[in-house]
């Protein structure tokens, strides 16, 4: 089933709202590519720690089996897990392998504030 995960923080990717996700966000969406092997879970539960520590500023969601050809296709993804932060349906960084939590929120804060910084210099009312 496409949804939420339990403590509603992270979304699963499905066909049925894939696009809305990847293309009309302003944000940058944290994607995890993922199998639902034995670390399953203990997978989720990071994207759900990961989810909470950003909130506002990024969108967490994972992908599954069926939209690995998807993802190998238009970000080369070579493996599971993998992380993509995409912004506006572009792939702005990826991270391949199981990591720490602490990496991983560490590889967002480096592309949130970087994303930050660069919508900062674009208004044109800041000089």
């Amino acid at each position: 089933m496409i949804g939420k995960t339990e403590k509603g923080l992270v979304t699963q990717l499905g066909s049925d709202n894939i696009g809305v996700l990847m293309g009309e966000e302003d944000q940058p969406v944290l994607i995890a590519c993922l199998c639902r092997d034995k670390d399953f879970q203990g997978n989720i539960r990071q994207l759900e720690g990961i989810a909470a520590s950003f909130s506002h500023q990024l969108s967490v969601c994972f992908a599954l089996e069926d939209l690995l050809p998807y993802f190998t296709k238009r970000y080369g993804i070579i493996g599971t897990p993998t992380f993509l932060i995409i912004r506006q349906g572009d792939l702005i960084e990826t991270m391949l392998g199981k990591n720490p939590t602490q990496s991983v929120i560490d590889f967002c804060n480096e592309h949130i504030s970087a994303n930050t910084k660069k919508r900062l210099n674009k208004d044109p009312r800041r000089r």
